[in-house]
């Protein structure tokens, strides 16, 4: 069976897996990486990757810069803003700056990240990585700040398979809200590691292993979060996309005209928060 007629029915079957878990809106990327389950550590030419694993930005081989914002969320706001350049040298530093912006409504919280990553090539197929964030925390007005180090690598196995390893908040940061609120991103050290495959010019499978260190705080629970996903072309203009985000499902539409694309992603959520609707524009130049 030809793959455009199994997609229905696996997003279908992605719908039915979707249960009760808490939605994640903070920890999921932007579009793309959403409508692919947010497996996103063995990403690479996207730049949106970069506070996840900032050796993707090494991987980049045009200037990007992109915006995202939640077009519907209950109880949530989210932004990003990121720029990045491209290598002039296959041994020489590369960077790129993120802004990104979350808030909960309910409880007033409200999280800031100012981020500089680098990335550097080792080798032929292996990129290295790091973040400096600044983050600022904030719940009815006071808050918090921190600093934190992330590490990443990518390597490129070869032109089908791409391993990403990254270690988040290597520095252990220390960070404390009032009321014993969580930061709206990961704030204690985790460990992440993923996939990506090509099995034809046209598809893209992602597997990750998301806080395999365990850390509560995180992400909603303690236990690794198994993330998935997959991404068919479906001509020269549009790809679907397809997720299994630990017991959640989604879907993703990206659109491309020349060095614009425009994606979309939706975390199926059947919770009281509600489901979850990204839109991030990208250039490409």
């Amino acid at each position: 069976m030809k793959m455009h007629k199994l997609l229905p029915l696996v997003v279908v079957l992605i719908v039915g897996l979707a249960s009760g878990q808490q939605a994640v809106y903070f920890d999921v990327g932007m579009a793309r990486e959403l409508g692919m389950g947010s497996a996103l550590t063995a990403l690479t030419e996207e730049i949106n990757v970069a506070i996840w694993n900032p050796a993707v930005i090494g991987t980049l081989s045009q200037t990007q810069t992109s915006f995202s914002a939640a077009a519907e969320a209950k109880d949530a706001k989210v932004y990003m803003l990121s720029f990045g350049g491209l290598a002039k040298g296959p041994q020489e530093f590369v960077g790129a700056f993120t802004y990104w912006n979350g808030r909960r409504d309910s409880t007033d919280e409200e999280e800031t990240d100012i981020i500089y990553s680098v990335a550097q090539q080792l080798g032929e197929g292996f990129y290295l990585g790091a973040n400096i964030r600044s983050k600022r925390g904030e719940v009815a007005g006071s808050g918090d700040n921190t600093l934190a180090i992330d590490i990443g690598f990518i390597n490129k196995v070869d032109p089908r398979l791409t391993v990403g390893v990254a270690y988040l908040n290597a520095n252990a940061p220390s960070f404390e809200l009032p009321r014993g609120a969580y930061p709206l991103l990961p704030i204690k050290p985790m460990l992440n590691i993923g996939f990506a495959y090509r099995p034809d010019e046209e598809t893209l499978c992602v597997l990750d292993f998301f806080n395999i260190t365990r850390e509560r705080g995180n992400i909603p629970t303690d236990k690794v979060q198994i993330r998935a996903g997959l991404e068919r072309r479906i001509n020269p203009y549009f790809v679907g996309r397809i997720g299994y985000l630990h017991k959640n499902g989604t879907v993703g539409l990206g659109i491309t005209y020349g060095v614009i694309r425009l994606d979309y992603g939706y975390l199926i959520a059947r919770d009281e928060r509600g489901d979850l609707h990204l839109l991030t524009l990208t250039s490409s130049f």
